[in-house]
């Protein structure tokens, strides 16, 4: 099994009150390289986004920090590694179909799709405290759009969504 660290596209560095985090996006095997240290981190708050969507239905999602690493002999330069994202989807029984009708990853581009809109979201970040740089970690998903899977359903029946998204992490010194 290999962990995605994701922090940004391209090497970054985020300039916070003199302090310097270098983030970068890889992928790394694991178990982690002996050179890495692995920070242990201690959840703030974590909250699932929440998405009611044109077609009258809802969908919750979620992603979470899994795994903190840095460099060390620079604590400033950490590897970041959220989960993927997790999803719940509320439907009325209106909207819900034959089990076990879900799409194959493989199928997904050949399904025929319909665009939704969201009429309303809330999305916030989760925050991770790391004792040992003292800083603390946003952790967000941000969906830029949702499409419906026409006539495909989980193994419960509900509607099965694809979701745009992408992580969203800000580092940020602690602050008492």
């Amino acid at each position: 099994m290999s962990h995605s660290y994701l922090c940004a596209d391209q090497i970054k560095q985020i300039a916070t009150n003199h302090c310097i985090f270098k983030m970068r996006r890889q992928t790394r095997p694991s178990p982690l390289p002996g050179d890495y240290l692995e920070l242990d981190f201690e959840i703030v708050k974590e909250y699932w986004n929440e998405y009611d969507l044109s077609d009258g239905n809802r969908i919750k999602v979620r992603i979470v920090l899994q795994k903190l690493v840095c460099d060390p002999d620079d604590y400033t330069d950490i590897s970041i590694c959220p989960s993927k994202p997790m999803y719940i989807v509320y439907a009325d029984v209106a909207n819900r179909g034959d089990p076990n009708n879900e799409p194959k990853p493989r199928e997904f581009e050949a399904c025929p799709k319909a665009k939704i809109k969201i009429k309303r979201s809330n999305e916030q970040f989760n925050i991770y405290r790391v004792p040992r740089n003292d800083f603390i970690i946003r952790l967000g998903l941000s969906v830029s759009g949702i499409h419906r899977l026409v006539n495909r359903f989980d193994g419960d029946g509900l509607p099965f969504y694809i979701l745009n998204s992408v992580p969203v992490i800000i580092v940020e010194p602690h602050e008492a």
